[in-house]
């Protein structure tokens, strides 16, 4: 931005809010994540974006990500691995 435009506004240029977030289809999941609880912060609807199954481009998920329900299933399959591994190791 041209200098006397940013001097005007003291340096704090006004934008519009942010309404979502699209994430590619290649982002790591730390990355994804670290967007997932920044968006459930600030309530900004997520979508995933994926490969298109037979054209070379990407689709958009038409529901948003429930963040919420991600972050519970993570921590329940977590929890079960868990608890399998202990009962495969204890059974040896």
């Amino acid at each position: 931005m041209p200098q006397d435009i940013c001097e005007i506004y003291d340096y704090m240029i006004p934008f519009f809010p942010i309404k979502a977030i699209y994430i590619g289809c290649r982002m790591p999941v730390d990355n994804r994540e670290l967007i997932y609880q920044l968006s459930q912060q600030k309530e900004i609807a997520v979508y995933d974006m994926k490969m298109h199954e037979y054209r070379f481009e990407l689709e958009v998920d038409y529901f948003p990500v429930e963040v919420e329900n991600y972050f519970k299933n993570k921590r329940e399959n977590r929890n079960n691995k868990l608890q399998k591994s202990r009962y495969e190791f204890w059974n040896q």
